[in-house]
């Protein structure tokens, strides 16, 4: 039945977000992230503050730049960077999404978006200068190479929690430039997910780190 396959997608969609998640927890670098689905939430397709960390799938009117497939929007204290609400939204008006272990031509791999954007919830920009890396700043169909942290992804997360200098003069906070795809599907029910997040050391810059990534 239709209700069974939207359950199917998902649940595909959560272990796609979770695996992203325990990629950068397995770094053992700043706040540890904690994702859960949102029981009963309605989904939004707002990135306003309403005092709710989310990520969203948004089907119609993306907001933003039609060549985003997502956007990571921190809201926080300009004068004293205090970080009040982070959300992050996915752009499946404009491109095909997929949570297959391979995916299909003219797709997207799910867990290899998710897990970029959730390198800017940490605080990071794109490593422009590392193709290799998770916080390189395109991303391309059918790839996957992003599901797993790159050295350069891990040296930054140490420069900034640790304060270990990461030499490199192209990080940037620009946001994600991504390669367009062939068209797109529509990817099915939308998922509201909670971020949250715990400290694992005192000394932490969580809250004046994060950047907004148009």
């Amino acid at each position: 039945s239709s209700a069974t396959r939207a359950r199917s997608r998902l649940i595909a969609s959560a272990r796609a977000v979770q695996e992203a998640v325990l990629a950068w927890s397995a770094a053992e670098v700043g706040p540890s992230l904690l994702v859960e689905l949102a029981p009963g939430a309605a989904p939004s397709t707002s990135t306003e503050q309403d005092g709710i960390n989310a990520i969203h799938f948004i089907r119609e009117d993306w907001p933003f730049d039609a060549g985003k497939l997502a956007v990571t929007v921190a809201h926080r204290d300009p004068r004293t960077f205090e970080l009040f609400e982070i959300d992050v939204a996915i752009n499946a008006d404009d491109f095909v999404w997929s949570t297959k272990p391979v995916p299909d031509p003219g797709t997207y791999d799910l867990q290899n978006a998710i897990t970029h954007e959730l390198g800017h919830v940490l605080g990071l920009g794109e490593l422009n200068a590392h193709p290799d890396a998770t916080m390189f700043g395109e991303i391309r169909e059918q790839e996957v190479s992003k599901r797993d942290l790159n050295a350069s992804d891990i040296a930054a997360l140490d420069d900034l929690y640790r304060g270990v200098r990461f030499d490199d003069d192209d990080i940037s906070a620009i946001g994600c430039q991504n390669l367009p795809s062939a068209g797109w599907q529509p990817f099915g029910s939308l998922a509201v997910f909670l971020l949250g997040w715990r400290r694992r050391d005192r000394g932490s810059r969580f809250k004046e780190a994060i950047p907004t990534s148009p």
